[in-house]
C-alpha cells in the first residue's frame, strides 16, 4: 500500500546519534533543576494521565500571565507547532518562514500537503520584515511562522516588526519563543487577545534543561485553543513529563539564575571564536551562528571528541555551537587553537 504523495517526499528525520566527549549540537540545556534525581513514588503510573494537564497549565498561566484556558500542552513545542499547522493547514495552502529557520515548519507543512515558501534572510542574517509581508499580500497564505530568537542564527525580531506583521496580514501567525528565556525580549503571549490571528509557542526542552521530558505548549486566544482541543491526541502528556514540569514552574528563580550564566559564557565564547577568525552573529539564544574560517571544521572537531551542528548547501560554511558549560566551551577553544 502506497503512502500519502506528501509523505513520499520526505526524508525520516536523523537525530545525530554520533559518540562524542562533548555534545554541543543540539542545544540542549543542562541537568541543573533535577541533577539528584526526581522523586517518582508519588506517580500513579498505572493509570493514565490528565489529559488536559490540568495543574502544569495552572502553573504555566501564572509564570506567562495569561489564563489557563490559553494554554495547551504538547509533548514538546514541536507537537503543538505540528498541531496548529494540521487544525488549520487544507491541502496546497501556503506557510511561509524566514530561512534559515527551524526546519520542522517545512516537513509539517510538507506532511499535510501543504506548500512552505521560504523568505531569505538579510546578509547578517536579520529578517526583512517588509519582503515577508509583501510575499503574503502575494500568496494569501494560511500561516506565517516566526521564530524569535532565531534557530539557528540566534536572530530575535524586533517588537515592532512583529506587530507590523500582525496589523498587515490576515493570515495565523506562530511564534516559536522556544528559545526566548535567553532574550531579554518579552513574550508575544501579551498580544494574543489583541490579536485573534496570534499563537505562541514554548518549550521546556532548553531554559529548564528538560528536553528529554519532551514538554512544551501553545498560547492563544481562549478560542484558538479550543480549536487545538479538538485535534489535541488525547493523554498526550505522560504524568512523568507533568510531574516534571510542574516542579520546574515552581523554581523559576534557578531557571534565571541559569539563563544569565548562559549569557556571560554566550559571551566569553564568542569573544574567543571572534579571535580565531571565526565571523559570529549576534545570538539572543544559548547557541551562536557562527562561519568558520577552517574548511572541514565538524570532521576536525569530531576527531577530538566535540560535535557541534554543520549545515549543508548554501549554508556549508556556517555552523551552530551551543553554548556549554565553561570547561566545554574551553575545550571547544583549545581544540580549535589545535586545528588552526
Amino acid at each position: 500500500m502506497d503512502v500519502k504523495e506528501s509523505v513520499k517526499v520526505l526524508k525520516p528525520y536523523k537525530a545525530n546519534q554520533v559518540e562524542c566527549r562533548i555534545k554541543l549540537d543540539a542545544n540542549e540545556g543542562k541537568n541543573y533543576l533535577f541533577k539528584e534525581g526526581f522523586d517518582l513514588s508519588k506517580e500513579a503510573l498505572n493509570l493514565y494521565p490528565d489529559t488536559d494537564s490540568t495543574y502544569l497549565r495552572t502553573l504555566i498561566a501564572n509564570y506567562m500571565q495569561v489564563d489557563q484556558d490559553e494554554v495547551l500542552c504538547g509533548s514538546g513545542s514541536s507537537e503543538t507547532i505540528e498541531l496548529i499547522i494540521k487544525t488549520y493547514l487544507e491541502k496546497d495552502e501556503y506557510v511561509i518562514g524566514f530561512n534559515p529557520s527551524f526546519t520542522m515548519y517545512k516537513v509539517y507543512t510538507t506532511m499535510h500537503g501543504g506548500n512552505y515558501i521560504e523568505i531569505p534572510s538579510e546578509d547578517d542574517f536579520s529578517c526583512a520584515m517588509d519582503a515577508m509581508i509583501a510575499k503574503a499580500k502575494s500568496l494569501n497564505p494560511k500561516l506565517i511562522i516566526i521564530c524569535s530568537p532565531n534557530n539557528p542564527t540566534g536572530y530575535v525580531f524586533p517588537q515592532e516588526e512583529m506587530i507590523k506583521l500582525l496589523e498587515n496580514t490576515q493570515a495565523l501567525v506562530l511564534i516559536d519563543e522556544a528559545y526566548s528565556e535567553f532574550s531579554n525580549q518579552e513574550s508575544f503571549a501579551k498580544f494574543i487577545n489583541q490579536y485573534n490571528h496570534l499563537y505562541v509557542t514554548r518549550t521546556f526542552s532548553k531554559a529548564f534543561g528538560l528536553a528529554g521530558a519532551r514538554l512544551g505548549y501553545v498560547i492563544g486566544s481562549k478560542k484558538n485553543i479550543e480549536a487545538l482541543n479538538k485535534v489535541k491526541t488525547p493523554y498526550n502528556i505522560n504524568r512523568l513529563s507533568q510531574a516534571l514540569g510542574e516542579q520546574a514552574l515552581k523554581r523559576i528563580d534557578e531557571v534565571k539564575t541559569y539563563v544569565n550564566e548562559v549569557a556571560k559564557r554566550r559571551g566569553i565564547l564568542e569573544d574567543n571564536l571572534k579571535q580565531l577568525g571565526f565571523t559570529v552573529y549576534p545570538s539572543n539564544a544559548n547557541f551562536l551562528w557562527v562561519k568558520s574560517p577552517i574548511k572541514g571544521l565538524y570532521e576536525a572537531l569530531l576527531k577530538e571528541g566535540i560535535l557541534i551542528r554543520r549545515f549543508v548547501g548554501e549554508w556549508d560554511d556556517y555552523y551552530r555551537i551551543t553554548v556549554g558549560t565553561s570547561e566545554e566551551n574551553q575545550s571547544l577553544i583549545k581544540a580549535l587553537k589545535g586545528v588552526v
